[in-house]
This record gives C-alpha cells, structure tokens and sequence, in this order.
C-alpha cells in the first residue's frame, strides 16, 4: 500500500504539471481524463461507510454519494446542465464523481475537482463511454484556488464542500465562481446545517449569539469527535455548520440573486435517530451581471 501510495505521487506531479500543459483544451481546467497515460496510474476502490450507505473518502474529507438517492440540489443542477449541453462545468469536491457522470452523460464538458486523486482516478475508470471521457477533465488544485478562465462555466457544484472551509476561503470562493460564471450562470451549494438533529440543541444557543454580534460565519470549527462521534472516524476534526440567513447573505454579498434555498433531507443516511429533514441546507444563485 506504500508503495502504490508514493508511486500515486509521483505520477500524479509529473501529469498535473507537464502532460497538462500539452493536452488540446483549456490548460486550467486540468488535464483529459482520455490520455491514455493516466492508465499506468493503480485505481484503489473505495470502502464503504460502517452504515454501509456512503463511500469512505481516501483523505478522511466526509462520504461520498453511494446511491441514486439524489439531493434536491443534485437533481436541480443536472436538470439545468441537461438544457446547456456542450457547456462547461465545474463539480468542486467531486469525490468518486458520482455527480460528474450524471452531468457528462447530459453533454457537458465536466471539470471534476478533488485534492485526492484516487477519487478521480476511481471516477474515470467508471466512465466507459469514449465520448463522454473526452469531454472530462481531472483537476486536483484545491479549492478556492483554481486558475479557472474568466465567463468560462455554465454552472459551478459545491455539494457537501463548504463545511471544510473557514469563512474567508468560502468568501473568496464565492467571489471566484462569480467570475468563472457566464452570465445567467448558476451556482449550486449544499452544506451542513447549524438544526441537524445530531447537535443543534447543544450548539444553537452560542451560534445564534456570534450571529446576533454580527460574525458572518457563527457556526465555523464545530467540534465534530463531540457532536458527531459516530461519523468522526472519517472526518476533519472541526466542520463549518450554517443556516439558511448564513448561506443566503454569503451569496448577496457577493452579487447573487437566489433562485431557491431550504433544508436538504439526509434521512437514511448516518445512526442519528429521528432525523427531521432539517440536517443540511441547500442554495442556488445565479450570476444576473
């Protein structure tokens, strides 16, 4: 396994900084999931969740998507990609591209991004159709600092990303994707929220205080080992929790009309007992200028 790993490294800073430079496209997508040298690189399948119902991720970043049981926000952002096809589109924290695969097989150029390259790896394995590998491109610079071209996307996906970040990489993300976006172009987020059932009675009343004194990010740093135990196996220790007031003035701030927000169900997900639907929060902007 030591070996895979180091051997994974090694490709993976020889491809991302010069077999990228020499595909046809667009350099600061990445590079093409269809260049025949990613074949040398091992594909580690991914281990399931001790529920059973996700997928472990490699560098301990969360779950990632097991079923067809699809998000609200999900759903929203494939049906706008399925009336822009031959666009482009970046799905941010794309995991085992679950996502990704659902918008190529709409017609989109697809831009999957994740830090961890085995989840790519993974995702282009899973794609068998040569039409679509040749419209996906495998990006490992971490968010918010990729080099994407100025009114280049259709439509940007952060689907259960944001609670990774500190408020000002979240800001500077927001203003990023306001640029990368064409005009009319949508912005897709689901994020956990401060009323999952799990914690909120414990962490509600100090959260709505900082929110009350002003700080525009009162839920960031919850203590995951003490309020999630049962998920802390596979997650950073500190995740950033918002409500629905939190996620929808991030976006005004930065130039946003909304077209929808609300609470994301994740029932039969997790061991938390009686959940309530109200366990994430999901939000779409569209980029008007």
């Amino acid at each position: 396994m030591l070996f895979i790993f180091i051997a994974c490294k090694t490709l993976k800073n020889d491809l991302f900084s010069q077999e990228g430079q020499n595909y046809m496209g667009i350099p600061e997508f990445g590079i093409r999931a269809d260049l025949k040298i990613l074949d040398q690189f091992p594909v580690i399948p991914p281990a399931l969740s001790k529920t059973g119902k996700c997928f472990l991720t490699f560098n301990k970043m969360g779950f990632d998507i097991n079923s067809t049981n699809l998000s609200w926000v999900a759903e929203e952002f494939i049906n706008f990609c399925q009336k822009h096809p031959g666009e482009y589109v970046l799905d941010v924290g794309a995991g085992y591209g679950f996502l990704s695969r659902h918008v190529l097989s709409k017609g989109m150029f697809v831009i999957s991004n994740d830090i961890e390259i085995q989840h790519l790896l993974y995702s282009r394995k899973r794609v068998k159709d040569p039409d679509q590998i040749s419209r996906l491109f495998l990006n490992t610079n971490p968010f918010p600092y990729l080099d994407i071209p100025k009114n280049s996307l259709r439509a940007v996906i952060l689907h259960r990303i944001l609670h990774f970040l500190p408020g000002e990489e979240i800001d500077l993300g927001l203003e990023n994707v306001k640029h990368w976006l064409k005009k009319g172009g949508k912005i897709y987020i689901m994020v956990m929220s401060s009323e999952h059932v799990g914690y909120c009675q414990k962490i509600l009343p100090a959260f709505e205080e900082r929110k009350k004194n002003g700080d525009p990010w009162p839920g960031m740093y919850l203590d995951v080992p003490k309020y999630l135990p049962t998920q802390a196996y596979n997650l950073p220790s500190q995740l950033h929790i918002m409500d629905q007031e939190v996620l929808r003035n991030a976006l005004e701030r930065h130039g946003y009309e909304i077209e929808r927000i609300g609470y994301v169900s994740m029932h039969g997900f997790g061991t938390e007992t009686a959940r309530d639907g109200k366990e994430a929060i999901g939000i779409i902007g569209i980029k008007k200028n």
